[in-house]
């Protein structure tokens, strides 16, 4: 952490740290000039402040910082913010899971409009596969001990990003900080976006598919395909003309859920899979949070456990009542855990079976505004509102 010379300031950002649920922490905090703010630290032994009389660059109290620290993993943090008590843990969480070699936020929200994140996406016209935000970054030690940080027009930490070798991986975990955002636009070749599959089991469902699709092409997440295998009476491929990461299987035999899930489970090209369900509204951001809600728990399997929907008869969204299972269309998980644990071939309770494994880690994430169960409903009646979740 780098601070200043106001004590008030700094015990904020030492409160924040103190309060983590991570077991294995150290504050390295480094103040360079100005009068001493050593009285304000806690004589706490994970607690670390050095002070230097001279004045020094921020990049150079970085590496001041990172030259001290024990641990295998750094992670930025700033005095003034305020960060979750978990923070620290999805922090890790990201890194380890992405097998990137940076981490952080990509909280573009931080802008002050999206004006701005367009002129910075001008600015960078070949860097805007993703954003990292500058006080969240996380990161091994062994890439800055080859790269240290650099006195550079651009920013030390921009430089870093850019030209230290690292892959990077941006988390969507926004409520775990609140403090000055300044993004960074992350090199394509530099990007960590692990290919989604997202698997819908459907059957006869040609008047509600065109729906589907449409919530699926409009996911702002870039590495993405979709299998659909159909059972119905009636093969219909000329659903998906026209789009690449979309794949139909038809099968002449009736099958039951467990079933078709497994044979798209199968087909499937990704590291990460998604249920697609071809009853369900799906936010654009959707996979984006759902990606991000796995990679940061640490889960082997995440969703929400408890959904919105929009019964016919009231036109009202209603919030169920929280369960003890994941909602089966909202599950997101590793393929290697379903390479292990297959489905069973059940028509109903597959997905309950699926969780009840005894060693999975079950996360539910709180993103309930972004799916919403039987829309299609409202457009088999000729109700067409632009957003179900607005109306």
């Amino acid at each position: 952490m780098l601070i200043s010379n106001k004590s008030e300031i700094v015990t904020r950002g030492i409160s924040c740290f103190l309060n983590q649920n991570y077991p294995h922490l150290e504050l390295i905090m480094i103040q360079c000039g100005g009068l001493s703010v050593g009285v304000a630290v806690p004589n706490f032994p994970e607690l670390h402040y050095i002070y230097h009389h001279k004045q020094a660059s921020s990049a150079e109290m970085r590496n001041k910082a990172c030259a001290k620290a024990k641990g295998e993993i750094i992670i930025h943090w700033t005095e003034d913010a305020y960060y979750a008590k978990d923070w620290v843990t999805n922090q890790v969480n990201a890194l380890i899971r992405s097998c990137a070699d940076i981490s952080g936020l990509n909280k573009t929200t931080g802008c002050p409009s999206w004006l701005s994140l367009q002129k910075k996406q001008l600015a960078y016209p070949d860097e805007t596969v993703s954003w990292i935000t500058d006080q969240t970054l996380c990161y091994w030690k062994r890439l800055w001990t080859v790269y240290p940080f650099k006195n550079t027009k651009t920013g030390e930490s921009t430089d870093f990003i850019t030209n230290s070798g690292g892959t990077v991986y941006s988390h969507h975990y926004s409520k775990g900080y609140q403090g000055q955002t300044d993004l960074i636009p992350v090199p394509a070749k530099r990007a960590v976006i692990p290919l989604v599959s997202c698997i819908m089991a459907t059957s006869d469902s040609e008047m509600i598919i065109p729906f589907v699709l449409d919530y699926f092409l409009y996911q702002d997440y870039p590495n993405v395909e979709l299998i659909i295998i159909d059972d119905g009476k009636n093969a219909a491929p000329e659903l998906i003309l026209h789009c690449p990461n979309v794949k139909y299987f038809f099968i002449s035999s009736r099958k039951t859920a467990g079933a078709k899930r497994n044979m798209a489970c199968n087909l499937s090209n990704g590291k990460i899979i998604i249920h697609w369900d071809d009853q369900d509204w799906y936010a654009h951001n959707w996979i984006t949070h759902q990606v991000s809600a796995l990679m940061t728990s640490g889960a082997d399997i995440s969703g929400l456990n408890l959904v919105q929907t929009f019964p016919l008869t009231n036109q009202k969204i209603i919030t169920t009542e929280k369960s003890a299972w994941i909602y089966g269309a909202t599950m997101v998980y590793w393929k290697s855990i379903w390479e292990n644990h297959k489905f069973k071939e059940l028509q109903t309770g597959e997905v309950e079976d699926f969780q009840q494994h005894q060693g999975f880690k079950i996360f539910a994430h709180s993103y309930i505004e972004g799916f919403n169960t039987n829309t299609y409903m409202k457009y088999l009646d000729g109700i067409t509102p632009d957003d179900p979740l607005t109306n």
